[in-house]
């Protein structure tokens, strides 16, 4: 299987207000099926709703990350960069020419390195609290895209950041209109998800928010959500010319009502278990 194959539930049995057997339904391993992303079924009235299995820079307030014409090779330390002491890197020599999307593209499906400037990086395996709370989310999203359209997809679907850099988000949501193309199977070349989230984990937290957010806010991605489950923080960052803003940060029990996201409501409290 290629590595763009991703954890899939098919939601097409269960209504849309169904939250708690979707939730189960998404946790029970025997309800997962891997399939290689892509639209829905024929005769699904829903389309292609389907769900695939940085301390931030602030500037008056506001996290401040410019869109750059060019994303060439960064000269900054590994830590500038976000990387962590904890984050194995795979450095590029002069006997061994920097790695690239197309290098990115074909690593086994297991192997979770991202591409960070032409190296590729170990990722950390994800914990029990991280993954617990990237099913919670990615079963409130896959709901949302199935009421209202569009595709919900989870940790292993690529995105290219540029010709050296590419990475693969938590979760990723496009919405009706903005579908994947069929021809992006094994990875997003071409377009932006409308929403990208983040789990971050203390060994990620500052490429997370510095380096991804910066990247992001390249690509054009509207919304960007960090989640934060050891200090219980969740903020919502929205893109204005060109940089990101925060526009929410919740924290401990409240519930988040995100207004780009109609009927969206999501209990704090349920993603710290």
């Amino acid at each position: 299987m290629s590595a763009a194959a991703a954890m899939r539930l098919d939601l097409r049995d269960r209504a849309p207000g169904d939250d708690e057997g979707a939730s189960n339904a998404f946790a029970r391993g025997h309800e997962l099926r891997r399939e290689r992303s892509g639209s829905g079924g024929e005769g699904d009235p829903a389309g292609p709703a389907t769900c695939f299995s940085t301390v931030p820079l602030l500037e008056n307030g506001n996290v401040a990350i410019f869109h750059d014409s060019v994303l060439g090779a960064s000269t900054a330390s590994p830590e500038a960069m976000g990387y962590s002491s904890r984050m194995a890197s795979h450095s590029a020599t002069a006997s061994n020419a920097p790695y690239t999307w197309d290098d990115f593209l074909t690593l086994e499906e297991d192997d979770l390195r991202e591409l960070i400037d032409g190296e590729l990086v170990e990722v950390e395996v994800p914990t029990l609290n991280h993954e617990e709370v990237v099913m919670e989310l990615g079963t409130d999203l896959c709901l949302w895209a199935r009421a209202h359209g569009g595709l919900a997809l989870a940790s292993g679907y690529k995105v290219r950041v540029s010709a050296r850099s590419g990475v693969m988000p938590d979760l990723q949501l496009y919405r009706k209109g903005n579908e994947v193309s069929p021809d992006q199977n094994h990875g997003l070349e071409r377009g932006r998800a409308d929403l990208v989230v983040e789990v971050v984990s203390p060994s990620s937290r500052r490429y997370d928010r510095v380096t991804k957010l910066r990247w992001y806010a390249q690509l054009g991605v509207p919304e960007y959500w960090i989640v934060d489950p050891e200090g219980r923080t969740f903020e919502r960052l929205v893109l204005r010319e060109g940089s990101f803003v925060i526009a929410a940060s919740l924290e401990g029990e409240e519930t988040f009502r995100p207004e780009s996201f109609e009927g969206l409501e999501i209990p704090l409290a349920r993603l710290w278990g």
